[in-house]
């Protein structure tokens, strides 16, 4: 069921009265992109701003109001959403929900509680620069991405977090938090009409606001930064330009990148780490946005073995975009990706995002069964195709973490 209010905030619900629980969610669209550029991780420091407390409950008591119902609650912020959200028995969802939406409509502010979060945010990012898995990834996306709203790093930098304040704060959810840019999700059991009035009594008041307008077109940059660490492993992540969300292929992406290097089975492990024995972790993942997308190998080894590995990845890399996969690893992967979607969303808190996202974004699949079709659809010819044109060696980019070397050692193996 989906209703939308005068104020514009969305409500989507899908009842499961086989259950004896729900997970609900308070969605602000946004995220980390459209953070303004002398505040970034101002959308994040905001997220966390809401467990400290609002103007009438205090962190502990919101705490405390969820224990008591044995609620749990958590939010998080990623590049082009923000979400609060929190899981109860059927019995406890509207003093849930009254909890959830005081957290969100109404945070404090309190300028001691602001500069207390404020060091445990920078501390935060200084945890973020201390792990290096992290970091090379980070930097990766934060390059080729550079000077576009994809690029920002979701917790801001020291000096951005640094200059927020609980004015800024305050500016930011009045802009940011309005009902066009509010988005609310339910699944599990609940009482799809009630819970639609419920949400109403809570969010009706809210001003509408402005819709997120649209960013410009994000665009690839070819890019390459290593950064030196005293650390034992080297790190690398290897990126190319990827599909954005909507594109058609989405799932011959994901079964080639689930048999490029996304289990014990795909090529890259077993030749990388099983064969050779060069890596303990090796790994080939697709993110992708609304207007954009990367595709990504990392690995993590001694610097003694980068040489090998490196040459080792290319030839793999090659020979996939020369011969493909066979029938047989085909099946296997769609099975692995069927499996893993409909699992997923069996659990109520991946169907509460799963309602939210499509509305979000305007579009997608409606059901587990429209996935799967679309999985079955795909083609060994398709996943072939999918390679050849996400494996561009032209506009390949290199993130390294580590005892790094010179710029060309990296990206010679694949020009």
């Amino acid at each position: 069921m989906k209703a939308v209010l005068d104020n514009g905030v969305t409500i989507v619900t899908e009842s499961m009265p086989y259950l004896r629980s729900a997970t609900f969610g308070v969605w602000v669209a946004g995220g980390s992109a459209a953070d303004p550029d002398a505040s970034q991780g101002i959308a994040h420091f905001a997220e966390h701003m809401a467990f400290k407390g609002t103007q009438a409950r205090t962190s502990e008591q919101i705490a405390q109001q969820f224990d008591m119902i044995g609620g749990y609650v958590n939010a998080f912020t990623a590049k082009e959403v923000t979400c609060y959200y929190a899981k109860t028995l059927d019995t406890h969802i509207e003093q849930g929900m009254d909890l959830l939406a005081d957290m969100v409509l109404n945070p404090a502010y309190a300028p001691d509680e602001t500069e207390t979060e404020k060091k445990g945010i920078l501390e935060e990012i200084s945890m973020y620069e201390d792990s290096p898995e992290d970091l090379v990834m980070g930097q990766l996306t934060e390059n080729v991405w550079a000077g576009q709203a994809l690029g920002r790093e979701i917790l801001g930098t020291e000096q951005t977090v640094s200059g927020v304040g609980s004015k800024t704060l305050r500016q930011y959810a009045d802009q940011f938090y309005t009902g066009k840019r509010i988005f609310i999700s339910v699944s599990g059991k609940v009482d799809e009409q009630r819970f639609i009035r419920v949400c109403e009594d809570l969010f009706a008041s809210r001003a509408p606001g402005a819709a997120l307008a649209e960013r410009p077109q994000t665009q690839y940059r070819k890019s390459t930064i290593l950064t030196q660490k005293d650390i034992e492993q080297n790190h690398i992540c290897i990126g190319y330009r990827g599909f954005d969300m909507f594109d058609p292929r989405k799932y011959a992406v994901s079964i080639f990148s689930s048999l490029l290097g996304g289990g014990m089975s795909s090529r890259l492990f077993q030749r990388v780490r099983e064969d050779a024995g060069l890596a303990y972790t090796v790994q080939s993942y697709g993110t992708s946005y609304r207007d954009a997308g990367i595709f990504c190998i990392y690995t993590a080894l001694a610097p003694k073995s980068e040489k090998e590995c490196l040459e080792l990845i290319r030839r793999e890399l090659d020979a996939v975009k020369k011969d493909g996969f066979t029938e047989d690893e085909i099946a296997r992967a769609k099975e692995q990706l069927k499996a893993g979607i409909i699992m997923d969303l069996e659990n109520t808190a991946s169907r509460m995002k799963f309602l939210a996202k499509r509305e979000i974004y305007g579009g997608g699949e409606r059901n587990s069964d429209e996935i799967v079709k679309k999985v079955d659809a795909v083609t060994a010819d398709d996943v072939q195709a999918v390679a050849n044109e996400l494996i561009d060696h032209e506009n390949v980019s290199v993130s390294v973490v580590g005892k790094v070397r010179d710029e060309s050692f990296y990206t010679g193996y694949f020009s």
